[in-house]
């Protein structure tokens, strides 16, 4: 699943690329889970990896 009600992953897509576009460091990756916006909270085994490449950079 990769809906989310509150972070549709569109809205997420667009303003990743606008934050690009205004030169601000950010990437875009898009993970499908039943959990919504909080799966990085949850499920750390599957997002931790990209949460923590960001970081590293």
């Amino acid at each position: 699943m990769e809906s989310d009600i509150l972070s549709p992953v569109e809205q997420q897509h667009t303003l990743a690329a606008a934050r690009q576009e205004a030169g601000v460091e950010s990437s875009f990756v898009s993970l499908g889970s039943i959990h919504g916006h909080d799966s990085f909270l949850i499920d750390y085994e599957r997002f931790g990896p990209a949460v923590e490449d960001f970081l590293k950079d």
